[in-house]
């Protein structure tokens, strides 16, 4: 047993370094927000709590949560972040 999981390792190592250099696709990526980076997100948009709460139907109350680090959004919430951070001209055209 013991050398069979030393080859799962090795191999995932191996794997994880490709994927490193670029020679393989992840078979999944995870993403994270931070609370900070949740609140800069907002606060580049120019929006309040409040406002961005009535833009996006999210309750104050959660923004706060996420904000403080008391919660973790789930993940279509990460995925709304994502999409705010990388082309949020398009995100606010698409949420009107």
């Amino acid at each position: 047993m013991k050398d069979e999981l030393f080859k799962k390792f090795q191999q995932s190592a191996t794997e994880a370094v490709s994927i490193e250099q670029g020679e393989l696709a992840p078979a999944r990526v995870s993403i994270y927000f931070g609370p900070h980076e949740i609140k800069n997100i907002r606060t580049k948009l120019k929006l309040t709590q409040q406002q961005f709460s009535d833009r996006f139907g999210i309750p104050v109350t959660t923004i706060r949560h996420w904000e403080q680090g008391r919660r973790q959004p789930e993940r279509a919430a990460m995925a709304f972040y994502q999409m705010l951070k990388e082309k949020p001209k398009a995100a606010l055209e698409a949420f009107g």
